[in-house]
């Protein structure tokens, strides 16, 4: 269908009462002068359209990106849990042996 064949109209008040305007017309070619895209009703629901698209697009490429920093954020976490186990355990030998240094020292001194 062509622009010519299909020409969605919209009704302005007007003091005489409702006249139609394509919807389509640019500045300068309707019958009212300052007639122009951004005042239609089909212009502004498309804007409204697209605006919530755009939204929904940004929202889910944040969640994939979240995602991601959480997995490499967990990653890290982990990393970071691992390492100071092996510093604890360590930490746990040293201690083990002081402790039972102290304790032949403590029988030395009680005999």
């Amino acid at each position: 269908m062509s622009k010519k064949e299909f020409t969605p109209k919209c009704r302005c008040e007007t003091r005489e009462g409702l006249q139609e305007e394509d919807e389509y017309v640019d500045e300068g070619e309707g019958r009212f002068r300052g007639f122009d895209e951004a005042s239609t009703t089909l212009h502004r629901r498309v804007l409204t359209l697209e605006r919530i698209s755009d939204k929904w697009i940004r929202e889910s490429m944040g969640n994939k990106e979240n995602k991601e920093q959480e997995k490499e954020f967990l990653k890290e976490r982990i990393k970071r849990v691992e390492e100071n186990e092996a510093k604890l355990r360590v930490e746990n030998e040293e201690l083990k042996k002081e402790l039972a240094k102290y304790k032949k020292q403590m029988k030395d001194s009680v005999k």
